[in-house]
């Protein structure tokens, strides 16, 4: 028995082990906010799917706000997001441009998203990841 429980979750470890940012549809589910005009960070809810370089969703107050994140272009190699690395979007949102970064670091899972490139206003934030999960 205790083997039938090792071997389930060394296959559902795989499913998040070893998956490549570039080609996998993944959620990124984040439990932290960082604003980094103000560099005050505090409990926030919300996620982010990614699908290579298509749109990024980003989803808001469970679900009810849903915004989209144009993908003009994309650079960079993570083939596995269960290790260290990062990968680096050029992101438009409501008329702003800037870029959106996905990494693990040894300090945790971030993704990180500046618009103001065009605007030095608009936002700029870190978000903390809690799970990365495929979608199906």
């Amino acid at each position: 028995m205790k083997y039938f429980f090792a071997f389930g979750f060394l296959l559902l470890s795989q499913l998040v082990w070893g998956q490549d940012i570039t080609n996998v549809q993944l959620r990124w589910q984040v439990d932290e906010m960082t604003d980094l005009k103000t560099n005050e960070t505090f409990v926030y809810q919300c996620s982010f799917q990614s699908n290579g370089s298509q749109p990024i969703q980003w989803s808001q107050k469970g679900g009810t706000i849903s915004s989209v994140l144009a993908v003009a272009s994309s650079s960079g190699s993570w083939n596995n997001v269960a290790a260290p690395g990062d990968y680096a979007f050029q992101i438009s949102k409501d008329n702003l441009t800037g870029t959106a970064i996905f990494e693990r670091t040894a300090a945790g899972v971030f993704i990180t998203i500046d618009l103001s490139s065009s605007n030095p206003n608009a936002m700029r934030a870190r978000f903390r990841v809690a799970t990365i999960t495929p979608v199906n």
